[in-house]
């Protein structure tokens, strides 16, 4: 490292330390908060959801009324619409330590009818490796895994992302066994062309995105790897009894990047090369199980964020092609104190009432999530006490997570799904037993008013469970996301949104006609509204743990605006933004289509 760069990078660490260990600078919400849909925004009125994360305001004096609790209006809807999974892991008798990681889920349209389908997957269940549920009218589901050529798919990850343009939404799933890709065929059947494709990998892989890295406009493919694990006994915390192991007993391991050479190829057929020496990303090792995809520094190049479980969290900015690791000059590598977690899930939202889009990082009990709040420039501090969510969340183990506005009132709500990977005491009584001691309670949070005192709100009748992937999507299409919730021996779970919408939802996609009118993760928006409304969002499926959310963005029309400008920069081609109006006439699912709307200068 040059003189003049290792100076620089003493320097912001130096601060780093001011601002962690120092004095508290002051980052409470404002007047009214903000959210998206991966994550929700509102800001006066305004409300935004793509999933993701939220906050509330912490003061000595404002605590989490839990007693009495109101009961959110999320109502558990898996039986009655016919989704029945369940994962039972062989290996968790002999305490394997892909049982207790866990599986994840995916909410997307995979035979293009507009309603939204729901798959599962497991990696050695004893009943079934999969469960895929097409929607053939409102809240009618049927299980069709086996007609559409599933039956052979295992695994523990999921991504959802269309690799050659067809416009048909294609499935890579992570395994701690070998990872593979599932190529949709026309919505008839899925069709395994992994061992064709390049995409071997004999890592753990956990959590998978799809991005236009090199934006040539054909999707490529970041993996974040575990641990390089051999099984070995362990005991709970303090002896005694057998338990999971810590990941920290085993050696981390480099991530995998794939670049997309189908747009290079003659027959078009999907073709990876792994690039992972050639552009920086394997010389860092983590043990990664979340990972997200976004423009971290505003230059319009997809950066990649990996959240690493007790080692420091990742930050790859993309240098046009190569990649450099900057989580600890960004101040996104560790908690406040210093300290690395045990992350696990993460999304993006907004949380101080700057307009900047910010990352949350869910964590192990007695740490709790991480609250990463960005300035300008792509700096951040982990605001997680201003915020409130430290202490929301110190008590609980999250995996999966996303804030979204689910009665559309323009005030973020925080939905976590939990679960304990060490017993605090005992052994299971009986195999029946087994996963008792781990199970949690789902955790919603909602402030009552913007910036104002925040409640725990009972969800599923306050029932605990072992819950690990989350996938957002609006399954009734009523305009509200619903919550598609993986679990760990036990049926999963389906929260249906009945909470009463404020402001009425809208649905927007954003798609490229020249490629298929494929989705395009990554997009980076911001929208203005008549009133001097702005903020910034970014379009990414891509979220939560080892799951994928549907590729929609769902979003409050506000009262009283007659225009809404949204400026769109896509991942790939021209960098010049295009400017897309929206009026209180429209309605329903809203496609934004590369090259129709005005070109910015």
């Amino acid at each position: 490292m040059p003189l003049e760069e290792n100076h620089t990078f003493t320097q912001v660490r130096l601060q780093r330390l001011t601002l962690r260990m120092g004095s508290r600078p002051t980052c409470f919400l404002g007047a009214q908060m903000n959210r998206k849909s991966l994550c929700v925004v509102s800001l006066s009125g305004l409300i935004l959801s793509l999933v993701g994360c939220g906050g509330a305001s912490e003061t000595p004096q404002k605590r989490i009324n839990v007693v009495p609790r109101p009961t959110a209006a999320l109502t558990s809807v898996a039986e009655a619409w016919a989704i029945r999974f369940e994962d039972r892991p062989r290996g968790a008798a002999g305490y394997e330590l892909s049982a207790i990681i866990g599986c994840g889920c995916a909410v997307l349209d995979f035979d293009r009818n507009g309603l939204l389908d729901v798959l599962f997957v497991a990696e050695d269940s004893e009943i079934t490796n999969v469960g895929l549920f097409s929607q053939e009218s409102a809240g009618q589901f049927r299980e069709c895994y086996e007609a559409r050529g599933l039956q052979e798919l295992a695994g523990a990850g999921v991504t959802v992302g269309d690799v050659n343009n067809d416009g048909w939404p294609d499935l890579y799933v992570t395994s701690r066994r070998a990872n593979s890709l599932w190529l949709n065929q026309s919505g008839i059947e899925f069709k395994n062309v992994t061992s064709s494709s390049g995409l071997t990998s004999s890592d753990w892989g956990t959590s998978a995105c799809w991005l236009d890295y090199d934006r040539d406009g054909w999707l490529d493919l970041f993996v974040t790897n575990y641990v390089d694990y051999q099984h070995r006994e362990c005991t709970r915390l303090g002896g005694g009894d057998a338990d999971f192991c810590t990941p920290g007993l085993f050696p981390p391991t480099s991530d995998k990047l794939f670049r997309n050479l189908a747009g290079e190829s003659s027959t078009g057929q999907p073709t990876f090369q792994d690039v992972s020496a050639d552009t920086g990303i394997s010389q860092k090792l983590s043990a990664g199980l979340g990972v997200t995809a976004l423009d971290w520094n505003g230059d319009q190049w997809i950066d990649i964020y990996v959240a690493s479980d007790q080692h420091p969290n990742l930050l790859w900015i993309n240098q046009q092609g190569a990649f450099r690791e900057e989580a600890g000059i960004h101040g996104c590598d560790l908690d406040f104190q210093g300290r690395a977690q045990g992350s696990m899930g993460l999304a993006l939202g907004h949380f101080n009432d700057d307009g900047i889009e910010d990352l949350v990082v869910s964590n192990l009990d007695g740490e709790s999530h991480a609250v990463y709040c960005r300035d300008d420039h792509g700096f951040c501090i982990d605001r997680c006490r201003e915020t409130g969510i430290l202490a929301a969340t110190r008590p609980l183990t999250g995996f999966g997570l996303a804030a979204t506005d689910f009665d559309l009132d323009g005030v973020t709500d925080l939905l976590t799904v939990n679960g304990r990977v060490k017993r605090e005491d005992g052994k299971p009584q009986s195999p029946s037993d087994f996963w008792r001691p781990y199970q949690q309670e789902i955790q919603l949070l909602k402030a009552t008013t913007p910036g104002g005192k925040w409640e725990a709100l009972e969800v599923a009748g306050g029932k605990t469970h072992v819950a690990r992937g989350l996938a957002i999507g609006d399954l009734d299409r009523d305009g509200d996301p619903d919550a598609v919730i993986s679990t760990t021996g036990e049926p999963v779970i389906v929260l249906r949104n009945d909470f009463v919408a404020v402001q009425r939802g809208i649905t927007l996609r954003f798609v490229d006609p020249k490629l298929g009118k494929r989705s395009c993760p990554g997009v980076a928006f911001s929208v203005l509204s008549a009133s001097g409304v702005h903020f910034n969002q970014t379009f990414q499926p891509c979220q939560s743990y080892m799951s994928s959310h549907a590729d929609e963005f769902y979003m409050a029309m506000p009262r009283g605006e007659t225009t809404l400008k949204l400026s769109v920069k896509w991942p790939h081609g021209d960098l010049r933004a295009e400017e897309f109006l929206m009026t209180p006439a429209d309605s329903g699912v809203i496609v934004f289509e590369r090259g129709q709307g005005s070109l910015s200068n």
